[in-house]
């Protein structure tokens, strides 16, 4: 059985990511998803809770859902690519599909190779002090490769993903789909591909008729059954007093090892929360054009849950089973036990480790952004989707 991974955030699974999912199965794959848990690559908190989002998979054609542990499913492109890639190389993944912007597999290999050379890191040292991170990081390699290149959000995770699939010299092939339809974040709808940020604005509006059109039905209705039972949609605004609260009392000098702080981002982000009366003024406050809403975003959940950069340093420990079909199980019952690498059934089997330890510190925040706020060990105690 040729296993595929995909690594993903289905935060909702819409219908883009069914295209995806049907390209990987014509080619004969049983497909894997490494899933984003409660929060993703941007600093945003999922829309539904993991295991109603790998529900919706499942129903959609992904055979088995693992859970991209935390915080890689909550940082830059570069750790969540190795949280990724890392799971993916334990359950024996030959391939690697993903969507693109520029739908050019020739053309991101050539780009990870240039953004992992030396001159790379020579070139965007010298101008990351004055540019925004993404201005420097094209920059940087239009000068490595001797040409300008035009990539988008997921152009920059495939580069991320080949960099990682060659530092751990893994034989997996890399198959890039390019995106149709609408951008990664488009907030107006212009094609029967919408992206999730329009999809989750529809949410959040209370309206979901119109999403009949944008959302496989089987994946709408689960997502509906969340909203009537009030887990969904999750939203940050309503843990805003919390976060404010948190950054006023903190003292900032005890910040500095936590990840994408340092560099006196931390005394910014005090000062914001000090200054302002709710998240949005406060994320505004702090970012330039150096530090993006979604580093700030980061920063500033990093900050309460203890994320050190030393954490994003390390190897994945574990990875959870969201969901899964019979050929899910197959995939599971033919894996070796590792020890040094887990797949647990049950958050109860979780490795006691410093990335289980985060996971639950940053679950319990999460369900207190639901509709309805549930306790602490909300999602410990669901049960994994078996189809």
């Amino acid at each position: 059985m040729k296993i595929a991974g995909i690594i993903c955030e289905y935060n909702p699974f819409h219908n883009g990511h069914e295209y995806l999912v049907r390209k990987a199965k014509n080619d004969g794959c049983a497909v894997v998803g490494v899933m984003s848990g409660s929060y993703t690559q941007r600093g945003e908190l999922a829309i539904s809770d993991k295991y109603t989002r790998a529900e919706m998979a499942v129903k959609c054609g992904i055979d088995l859902v693992l859970e991209l542990p935390f915080p890689f499913c909550m940082s830059s492109a570069e750790f969540f690519a190795k949280g990724g890639v890392a799971v993916l190389e334990q359950i024996g993944a030959k391939r690697i599909y993903f969507g693109s912007e520029c739908g050019d597999i020739g053309l991101i290999k050539e780009a990870a190779n240039a953004a992992s050379s030396e001159m790379f890191f020579k070139i965007r040292e010298q101008i990351t002090h004055s540019e925004g991170s993404a201005k420097s990081y094209f920059e940087s390699l239009g000068r490595v490769l001797g040409k300008d290149v035009e990539l988008l959000s997921n152009d920059i995770l495939g580069i991320e993903y080949a960099k990682e699939v060659k530092r751990r010299k893994l034989d997996v092939e890399l198959c890039t789909v390019k995106r149709v339809g609408d951008r990664y974040l488009d907030e107006e709808i212009t094609s029967d591909y919408a992206s999730a940020t329009a999809i989750r604005n529809f949410l959040f509006s209370n309206n979901t008729e119109p999403l009949e059109n944008y959302m496989p039905i089987s994946s709408l209705n689960i997502l509906k059954n969340a909203v009537v039972n009030r887990i969904a949609p999750v939203d940050i605004n309503k843990i805003e007093t919390a976060i404010l609260s948190f950054w006023r009392m903190v003292n900032p000098e005890n910040l500095s090892d936590i990840a994408e702080l340092g560099n006196g981002l931390e005394f910014r982000i005090k000062e914001a929360a000090l200054s302002t009366d709710n998240l949005e003024d406060m994320e505004l406050y702090a970012s330039t054009k150096k530090y993006t809403k979604s580093k700030i975003r980061r920063a500033i959940l990093f900050g309460m849950f203890g994320v050190t950069k030393a954490d994003l340093d390390a190897e994945p420990e574990y990875t959870s089973v969201l969901a899964a079909n019979k050929v899910g199980r197959e995939i599971l019952a033919s894996l070796r036990k590792d020890e040094k690498f887990k797949i647990v059934t049950k958050t109860a089997d979780a490795p006691n480790c410093r990335q289980s330890e985060l996971s639950s510190r940053a679950d319990a925040l999460y369900t207190l952004a639901m509709p309805k706020a549930q306790s602490a060990g909300y999602l410990a105690k669901k049960k994994i989707y078996i189809e």
